[in-house]
């Protein structure tokens, strides 16, 4: 069985809604109650670990109640993404070992240190440095990452307290879980698993609308 940290901490800058992403309303249910759904409802899920902003963790424990039984603890996160992995981490001991992807990270674990749902870049991606592109990469080794990543519990916490060693002076600012474990420990074994298109995150506005169409399709 697995444990499953979900973080809803973002500040939500890029959104800049009326509401905080995480409880935007989306054909109605709130942006946060469908990714919780997605681990409440997965059997290989055990307990959920689930961190929001000190200004949502009122709203969010409303919201969790009785309803997501498997939220076992809701904690405040931190400045930064990284810092709210931290926290989360802090919180889980190791136990017993969107359903689809979320059971291929459980089951791709078995055989890796780590793994990440991610899809092949269709488009090509430059590398620009003060407004002038420098380098063209080979599409071919370019994937667009996505969440769920997943980890084994002692590989990660061992990553993370790596990073908090870190001094300020260093220029490492990790932008997901996968980088805060290549960083530290390049040699761990960190496998792929496929996304899924409409597997989107909710950045702008705009995205609301394009994930209440895959959810009146009933592909979300």
């Amino acid at each position: 069985m697995a444990t499953a940290v979900l973080l809803a901490a973002g500040s939500g800058e890029r959104f800049s809604g009326e509401t905080s992403k995480q409880m935007a309303h989306l054909a109605g249910s709130t942006v946060l109650e469908y990714s919780l759904n997605a681990f409440e409802k997965n059997q290989e899920i055990q307990t959920i670990v689930l961190v929001t902003s000190q200004s949502l963790i009122s709203d969010v424990k409303q919201l969790v109640g009785q309803k997501f039984k498997k939220v076992s603890q809701i904690i405040q996160g931190g400045a930064t993404r990284s810092d709210s992995s931290s926290a989360a981490l802090n919180t889980i001991v190791a136990g017993p070992q969107e359903k689809g992807i979320i059971n291929s990270c459980i089951n791709a674990l078995d055989h890796n240190e780590a793994v990440v749902t991610a899809l092949p870049s269709t488009d090509t991606i430059l590398e620009v440095e003060e407004g002038n592109v420098i380098s063209v990469p080979k599409r071919e080794y370019l994937w667009r990452a996505q969440t769920p990543q997943g980890f084994q519990l002692g590989v990660i916490k061992k990553a993370y307290e790596l990073l908090g060693r870190v001094t300020d002076d260093d220029e490492f600012v990790p932008t997901d879980d996968c980088s805060v474990l290549l960083h530290f420990s390049p040699k761990s074994r960190l496998a792929v698993v496929y996304g899924s298109e409409t597997n989107i995150k909710i950045t702008y506005p705009a995205d609301l609308s394009l994930a209440e169409t895959f959810i009146h399709l009933n592909t979300l």
